[in-house]
């Protein structure tokens, strides 16, 4: 509970170098890993990429959305184990506490402008974007049935 508020809890978020990065030390496969992997694939080897090379991505990142309803049970659990450790806190307090950074990185991701890349050819469950840089890039990649938008 303590440590929810420094991370983007809507986000699985891949560094570059991590030990995700490598199937070979990854000890459990994911949807968002087998896509990692994929996409990282088709980034190192198809001609058209080449200026968009993984040694040259800080880190890509898997969007989540959650269904409202889900989200709000989710919020109201969290809630009450919050307000049992944190007995004179009140909701402000609460949301600041464990949903600060989730808020800020949203923001923040919102005001980015994205270019949209697409799929690698041989996975379509994600949709990529990409923040464009002099030096590095930011990947970011969201389920194919919903836009960068929602």
């Amino acid at each position: 509970m303590d440590n929810l508020g420094t991370f983007n809890l809507f986000t699985s978020h891949f560094v570059i170098g991590c030990k995700e990065t490598y199937l070979q030390h990854t000890q459990t496969i994911t949807y968002e890993i087998e896509a990692l992997h994929k996409w990282m694939n088709y980034k190192d080897s198809d001609y058209g990429m080449n200026k968009y090379r993984t040694e040259r991505t800080q880190y890509i990142s898997f969007l989540r959305i959650i269904d409202f309803n889900i989200f709000q049970s989710i919020v109201k659990d969290l809630y009450k184990i919050y307000s049992v450790k944190y007995k004179y806190s009140d909701a402000s307090d609460f949301v600041k506490n464990v949903f600060d950074y989730t808020i800020y990185d949203l923001q923040r991701i919102i005001d980015l402008d994205l270019i949209p890349i697409g799929c690698s050819p041989n996975e379509n469950k994600y949709v990529f974007y990409l923040l464009d840089s002099d030096r590095e890039f930011i990947d970011f990649a969201i389920d194919s049935d919903f836009d960068i938008g929602n």
